[in-house]
């Protein structure tokens, strides 16, 4: 996330206070969900398919 500028270019306010509040929200989500990796080689709908399997468990 922090690598790529927390996916969002276009944040209005970008100083060391802001990076650290975006950092730690980062931190406390991820340490609290699963995360997945959605492979962009598949086609769209074996995306989706992956996607429907995941929410039905």
């Amino acid at each position: 996330m922090i690598e790529k500028d927390f996916c969002n270019p276009h944040q209005l306010v970008r100083n060391i206070r802001k990076f650290d509040l975006r950092k730690e929200f980062f931190k406390e989500l991820f340490s609290n969900l699963d995360v997945y990796l959605l492979n962009t080689i598949e086609t769209p709908n074996e995306s989706l398919n992956r996607i429907k399997n995941l929410a039905t468990r």
